[in-house]
């Protein structure tokens, strides 16, 4: 079992102390996307697109938050959680249940109304749904551009496994 660091908002770190949010995605980077690659290639996994290649373990072992069992620490905090899945989609895929284990109940107040309008009207979803407060969430650290260009993402979905000292 390995220990990574990683790093939360403290309104998304209150979500994980509530257990409102277990699981987070994060961008895939590009050297990790030539490896699948080659692994596919090789024959070791499916093609990217593929729904089969989605939980694959040749994949998985490419996410730099490690694999199912580590420990991933909190930056700046004395919290702990234990990473219980992992897969790889695109950024556009998320559910609504996903947005809700992303922690969105706690992003709610963070948007304006009509940002949010706005925003559920471009993906489609509906007048109360949670994904477009992920969306905005997302587009306010990756950028405005960045839920449109759809890029590959690690799931990693976790629970607290301690919380203060070691």
């Amino acid at each position: 079992m390995a220990e990574h660091a990683i790093k939360f908002t403290s309104e998304m770190i209150s979500a994980i102390l509530g257990h409102e949010k277990t699981q987070t995605r994060r961008p895939v980077k590009q050297d990790a996307l030539q490896g699948m690659e080659i692994g596919v290639q090789l024959g070791e996994c499916f093609e990217l697109n593929d729904p089969r290649s989605r939980d694959c373990t040749y994949i998985a072992s490419f996410c730099p938050y490690g694999t199912i069992g580590d420990i991933l620490w909190i930056e700046s905090t004395d919290v702990w959680l234990e990473v219980t899945a992992i897969r790889m989609e695109h950024l556009n895929d998320i559910t609504e249940d996903d947005a809700e284990a992303e922690g969105m109940l706690e992003c709610v107040c963070m948007f304006s109304e009509r940002e949010y309008i706005q925003i559920a009207e471009q993906i489609g979803s509906e007048i109360n749904d949670l994904k477009p407060f992920f969306v905005q969430l997302w587009q306010s650290i990756y950028g405005p551009d960045s839920w449109s260009l759809n890029p590959w993402v690690w799931v990693i979905e976790f629970k607290v496994a301690q919380v203060g000292e070691e």
